[in-house]
């Protein structure tokens, strides 16, 4: 089978073909199809035909089709030319739809397909289809994701700036940090989660990010090993266990300029470990509170707000000052969550 086609479509990722020509796809829905192509397992072009027909058609070909496209594809026809042809036919119309309303999504995530979407400014995510949340986000807010977050990342963070994202998960806001904070500035990313460090890895390879440096280990009160627990796709939490590296950021030579925090109630440990930083350096400071999550992974959600001590605490979006603890309270009870800023 010939799969010369002009531009590179895929390149390798352990055994999952991954799309690296983002203006040769023609529409999202596609871009899930093309990630079921692998490559290096087709036999022959009847299982191209067949795959992407029960990808994009929910059934195979029909003998007539499988033979008119098999020939082609033999007699020179590109894979992203094949592509394009089923999604403009009218039958992928009504597929598609289904695809973009998420009907779809346990397929493509026990297919264990991989997706890379564009996002603003010509920068790429690359995430597994499991993690349905986050690209039905993208999706609806034209490739960007809690707005109120980026608003504030932007309105405070400079170029040349050092930027620390704790939880990076795959890496979105580090892309973003890292645009924003150019080749003067620094962005360190800490991501224990074996699965998200991959992604994270290969989001700064994707997006050519030369001013992150990556870490796979969390952000704790001590220099320890834990375990950590996958909660919801690409969603973990700290436990008990050895499973990763725990270090402070105290015990790393650096002078941020504003931490981001999203680490699933770890958020009290984390403080701990930073607290010389925040006193000599006063970063900015973007983290979230949930009571429940703070009191399973081990902490008290006093301590989160003692940690903030010296801190002005601001509610996101809306940017409503805190003035107590009994008033952080007032506005996210337990089963609540809410986005703080903390300003020196």
């Amino acid at each position: 089978m010939n799969r010369e086609h002009g531009p590179e479509i895929y390149r390798k990722h352990g055994t999952q073909p991954m799309l690296t020509d983002e203006q040769t796809v023609t529409s999202f829905a596609v871009t899930y199809i093309m990630h079921k192509l692998k490559a290096n397992s087709m036999e022959s072009s009847e299982d191209l035909v067949t795959v992407v027909y029960q990808m994009a058609f929910q059934h195979g070909p029909d003998p007539v089709g499988l033979r008119h496209y098999a020939r082609l594809i033999d007699w020179g026809m590109t894979p992203i030319e094949f592509m394009r042809e089923i999604g403009a036919s009218e039958e992928f119309q009504v597929t598609r739809k289904n695809l973009l309303a998420g009907k779809n999504w346990d397929r493509l995530a026990f297919s264990g397909a991989e997706i890379i979407m564009p996002l603003k400014d010509g920068v790429r995510l690359c995430a597994p289809a499991k993690n349905q949340l986050l690209f039905q986000e993208l999706l609806n807010l034209g490739g960007i994701r809690r707005s109120h977050i980026i608003e504030t990342i932007k309105e405070y963070l400079y170029e040349g700036n050092t930027f620390i994202d704790v939880g990076t998960s795959v890496g979105y806001f580090t892309i973003l940090a890292s645009q924003i904070v150019g080749s003067n500035g620094r962005v360190l990313s800490f991501e224990p989660f074996p699965e998200n460090f991959r992604y994270l890895q290969e989001n700064i390879r994707l997006n050519d990010l030369k001013n992150v440096k990556a870490f796979q280990n969390g952000l704790w009160d001590s220099n320890i090993k834990r375990g950590i627990l996958e909660t919801a796709p690409n969603i973990a939490r700290i436990v008990e266990g050895n499973d990763v590296e725990m270090i402070t950021l105290d015990s790393i030579n650096v002078r941020p300029d504003m931490v981001k925090m999203h680490i699933e109630g770890s958020e009290v440990f984390a403080l701990r470990g930073m607290a010389r930083t925040l006193e000599k350096y006063k970063p900015i400071v973007l983290l979230k509170f949930n009571p429940v999550s703070i009191v399973v992974a081990g902490g008290t959600i006093t301590d989160f707000w003692k940690q903030l001590e010296g801190y002005k605490v601001y509610k996101i979006p809306g940017k409503e000052l805190l003035k107590s603890f009994a008033q952080l309270r007032r506005i996210c009870p337990d089963h609540t969550v809410v986005n703080l800023l903390a300003l020196p």
